[in-house]
């Protein structure tokens, strides 16, 4: 009788055949050969491991629900990988943004040009903290109406403090892409946001980006 052989030996694309025929068992050592690195990866951009464990759950849940999709011929790997990207990044999205720092965001959006918006703390008017509280829902508006690529830089290096170096990793883009797009971005959101409370009119002279890799 011929030995069946280990699940563990087979390709790829075997499991790939077999899971799009209902084998649970393919399924099981998918998820068991790219858990860890797809955790590794969702975790760089999340920076929180047990988040990154349910985000790479619901990861595998698309990937699955979506097999029929993928190409014989093509690498799993990559595949995966850009599934757990999207989904890390669509989390991102959905963030209030409380950890965006509106002083750096404000200024960088301004060229270094705008007056840092003051910290809230007890001795502020009423006024002030009214100000305060709409110049930060103006400015996580604007991000949400960028488009996905740039929402996504600015989220990567606002809310995870990233360096465009890191977000080019991440997102698999050369650094100076990553520099142009959050350069059309900060155009984008200086448009948007100037003349609404807490933001004065834009400078005469050209933005000049404020990141600590320039």
């Amino acid at each position: 009788m011929t030995p069946v052989p280990d699940i563990r030996t087979r390709t790829d694309r075997t499991l790939v055949r077999r899971c799009l025929g209902g084998d649970e068992l393919a399924q099981t050592e998918l998820v068991r050969r790219y858990r860890k690195p797809m955790e590794n990866l969702v975790h760089m951009m999340v920076g929180n491991r047990q988040t990154a464990a349910d985000l790479v759950q619901e990861a595998f849940f698309k990937a699955f629900k979506k097999l029929g999709t993928f190409r014989p011929d093509a690498a799993l790997p990559p595949w995966l990988f850009k599934i757990a990207q999207r989904t890390a990044l669509d989390h991102l999205r959905r963030q209030e943004l409380e950890t965006v720092s509106l002083d750096g965001a404000a200024d960088w959006i301004s060229g270094g040009e705008l007056p840092p918006l003051e910290i809230p703390d007890p001795d502020l008017t009423p006024s002030r903290r009214v100000v305060i509280k709409e110049a930060e829902g103006a400015v996580e508006k604007a991000i949400k109406q960028l488009s996905p690529r740039l929402q996504a830089c600015v989220l990567l290096h606002f809310v995870q403090d990233k360096s465009y170096e890191e977000i080019g990793e991440l997102l698999d883009l050369p650094a100076a892409t990553i520099r142009k797009y959050m350069k059309r971005a900060q155009s984008i959101m200086r448009k948007k946001l100037f003349g609404t409370p807490g933001f004065t009119n834009p400078p005469r002279r050209p933005l000049r980006n404020t990141s600590r890799d320039e």
